[in-house]
């Protein structure tokens, strides 16, 4: 029962049976291997060449070159757009009151018409000739032109 049921077995050697490698062992070693190798091989033949220190500092000076010079071109695309709103902005109200000037004129060149096409009070109506035409032309400002 406790003894040993299979018989032991002497080499030539000497001495007992060794014990070789297991071969999913050697599979991945070699895989591992193989693995290194490819990327070594890809980093020298495919990818681009590594930097210097020294071309690296530029390309890092250059990088922060631009980055500077970004930011201050957004800002002043901000400052720029700032003042264009401002512009549009008077534009507008300039275009407003002279919409309301014109009105104030028409209204106005409008009544002094009116006042010297009708007779005063308590005097014969008389024909608008072309003297109080001309009058009024010459007072009353004439539309710009387009």
């Amino acid at each position: 029962m406790f003894g040993r049921s299979k018989p032991v077995v002497l080499f030539a050697h000497g001495g007992r049976a060794r014990k070789r490698v297991p071969r999913w062992l050697v599979l991945l070693l070699i895989g591992i291997g193989l693995g290194v190798a490819g990327v070594f091989f890809v980093q020298e033949r495919v990818l681009p060449p590594r930097l210097s220190s020294d071309a690296s500092n530029k390309l890092q000076a250059a990088y922060e070159k631009a980055d500077s010079e970004r930011i201050r071109l957004s800002t002043d695309l901000a400052n720029t757009s700032k003042r264009l709103e401002a512009a549009l902005a008077e534009r507008k109200r300039a275009v407003d009151e002279s919409a309301n000037s014109k009105q104030t004129s028409d209204r106005l060149r409008q009544d002094l018409a009116s006042l010297v096409a009708s007779p005063p009070r308590g005097s014969a109506p008389r024909a608008a000739t072309s003297s109080t035409t001309s009058c009024c032309r010459a007072i009353a400002p004439r539309p710009p032109s387009r």
